[in-house]
């Protein structure tokens, strides 16, 4: 079997040439980002406080990556050794007639996958040692990392992230190849005398059943994004796109022959005979435009899922923190005094991540320290149940959804590592509801401040007035006692823009990084299946059709394949945006609607371009042999 894969790889180096730069791609990838994860969860390292602070956001938003990666590398490889068993569908059956069992033929197939799964697997750990630089470079040009800051690429720190690339890379490749080896175990003898392309057989009931577990995993998914805390909500929001994405994928030959005959319709139309025949192309080999309309579906769902879930988190994200902080003023400065003359309330506000030790796990959660008569006038915190008088010394309020998560109740108690890392227990004295997103843990002011990190911002003061109208006469008597003083409002504005700058650019680092990788895809997919019909080309010349002929035939079925792809491609994004507007909405904010169309179209307009160039690529040159002839 050995020989027979190496020879059936030299064959159709073409069929195989996109899923070997896929994966050197992909484990290069992953090999540069667990390098500089690595370096960022090393204690040892000697970066200031500062860096190693953005270490560890590059290394969670590169944690994304990987994951991305891995997901996009399982699907391309998959899609090109199942497109590549359709194709040798009639040698596979050969074999079968020449004695080879279902076994054998398995193993012939994953024996080519492990060869080259071996070898690209190689080839993108080596890779990933000179990418690392240039992730570094990136990552300090989208401003992730501080500038001049150095990664420090040893030895030992380098040889752990490319084993585990390696292997990663390898079982990645045989994972993608096993659908498509047991398929090619199960094809009769008998389609050896098959020679239509036309492809009349359903989808098989395994694969509609996982198409539909997908969509209904990846709209689950979606409700429960608004109940995670923020910090997870972002990679939420990414990976609860895949499995729609991945639904559409598998169902779409259900969709292909109605939906490519309503987007080619026109061209039939008004195109002649090299439209007709594309329509009737599409419709025919249902198999293979799904193959290359799956790559696109991929591209317009992954990215536009991301980057128009990042909006709409961002904007849920301020319409939560604007319920949660409901005070008019706030003010900043040294020795704040709470004791302010005519106003409702004046309450001390400091933030600090603390980590909740439940259950033997140790779970990252914000925080705020109050100090301060009137919290509720400052902060909205809704119905409560307890006693919020009792937030003193040791104790703590809990958000109702975060408690129920938790386990715990009023007179609960839970060790929390705070800020300097002491471990301190409190006693939940109190339950609020809060507002939908943002509920954190409410602690007394001095509290944290005995346990405040080093270089942590000071507290501030939140200042809720009897009347709007009274607003300047606050604001000049903060500022009298040496306070700067902003309306919470503008603060708010201005936070949100700094959350929302490194969320958009984490998101679309990702969303090209997805494009980058899907556009591999699309390539090769369309490379194999035009370059294949060299045999069906020739034919149409010989029935007198010209080379301009057969190339608008060709041109017109890429913008067949293309459309199909596009419109999947919308449906896993209304899915995956429209599921996730609603369950922000049902959870209480109201926020509009808003899609980034300018990256959207571009991403399209990609897509298409790349379609479009290689199909007639392809077709050009699986035309000349017949010139020659």
């Amino acid at each position: 079997m050995l020989w027979i894969a190496l020879h059936t790889l030299r064959g159709r180096r073409v069929s195989f040439a996109g899923a070997f730069l896929t994966l050197v791609f992909g484990v290069a990838m992953i090999s540069a980002s667990g390098t500089v994860i690595a370096v960022s969860g090393d204690g040892k390292s000697t970066a200031g406080p500062a860096a190693r602070t953005a270490l560890a956001e590059a290394g969670n938003l590169l944690a994304l990556f990987a994951g991305i990666g891995g997901f996009l590398t399982v699907f391309i490889v998959a899609s090109t050794f199942s497109f590549t068993v359709s194709q040798r569908r009639r040698e596979l059956a050969l074999l079968r007639m020449a004695g080879a069992g279902p076994g054998q033929v398995r193993r012939m197939v994953l024996t080519e996958t492990t060869v080259l799964g071996t070898a690209a697997a190689a080839a993108g750990a080596l890779l990933g040692v000179p990418l690392t630089s240039v992730l570094g470079d990136v990552l300090v040009w989208r401003q992730v990392l501080p500038a001049g800051i150095e990664l420090p690429l040893t030895p030992s720190r380098l040889v752990a992230p490319m084993l585990v690339a390696f292997v990663l890379g390898l079982a990645v490749a045989i994972l993608g190849a096993w659908p498509a080896a047991r398929r090619a175990g199960a094809i009769r003898p008998v389609e050896a005398f098959r020679e239509a392309v036309v492809d009349t057989r359903p989808i098989p009931r395994g694969r509609r059943f996982l198409g539909v577990l997908g969509l209904a995993v990846g709209l689950g998914l979606m409700v429960l994004l608004p109940r995670v805390p923020p910090d997870g909500q972002l990679p939420l929001a990414l990976f609860t796109a895949q499995p729609i994405v991945v639904g559409l994928a598998l169902l779409a030959p259900v969709f292909v022959p109605r939906l490519t005959g309503l987007v080619v319709a026109p061209l039939a139309a008004f195109t002649g005979a090299s439209g007709l025949l594309a329509r009737e192309n599409l419709r025919a080999a249902i198999r293979r435009t799904a193959s290359c309309a799956a790559p696109v579906l991929v591209t317009i769902g992954i990215t536009g899922s991301l980057l128009a879930g990042t909006n709409m988190l961002g904007a849920a994200g301020r319409a939560s923190a604007a319920k949660l902080y409901t005070s008019q003023l706030r003010a900043t400065g040294d020795n704040l005094d709470t004791a302010v003359p005519g106003v409702r309330a004046a309450v001390l506000v400091e933030d600090a991540a603390v980590s909740a030790l439940v259950h033997r796990t140790s779970r990252e959660m914000a925080a705020l320290g109050v100090a301060g008569k009137g919290v509720s006038d400052v902060l909205g915190l809704g119905t409560t149940t307890g006693d919020p008088a009792q937030l003193t010394g040791s104790a703590a309020m809990l958000g109702r959804r975060q408690a129920a998560g938790f386990g715990l109740t009023v007179g609960d108690s839970v060790g929390l590592r705070m800020p300097d890392g002491a471990t301190v227990p409190v006693k939940v004295v109190a339950l609020y509801d809060g507002p939908p997103l943002t509920a954190p843990l409410l602690l007394p002011e001095q509290l944290v401040a005995h346990h405040r990190a080093v270089g942590a911002r000071p507290p501030a003061l939140h200042v809720a007035l009897n009347n709007p109208a009274d607003a300047a006469r606050v604001e000049n008597l903060l500022a009298a006692k040496g306070y700067e003083v902003t309306s919470t409002a503008a603060w708010l504005a201005t936070s949100a823009g700094f959350r929302e700058d490194g969320m958009r650019i984490g998101a679309e680092l990702l969303a090209w990084f997805a494009l980058l990788y899907t556009l591999f895809a699309v390539a090769n997919t369309v490379t194999m299946s035009f370059s294949e019909r060299a045999g069906e080309f020739a034919q149409l010349r010989l029935l007198g059709a010209q080379r301009t002929q057969v190339l608008r035939m060709v041109l017109w079925e890429g913008t067949g394949i293309a459309l199909t792809g596009l419109v999947l491609g919308a449906a896993a994004v209304a899915l995956a945006v429209g599921g996730l507007w609603q369950a922000v909405r049902s959870a209480g904010l109201d926020i509009p609607l808003d899609l980034p169309w300018v990256p959207l179209l571009s991403i399209a307009a990609g897509c298409v371009v790349v379609l479009l160039t290689v199909s007639t690529v392809a077709t050009t040159v699986a035309m000349r042999p017949s010139d020659t002839r």
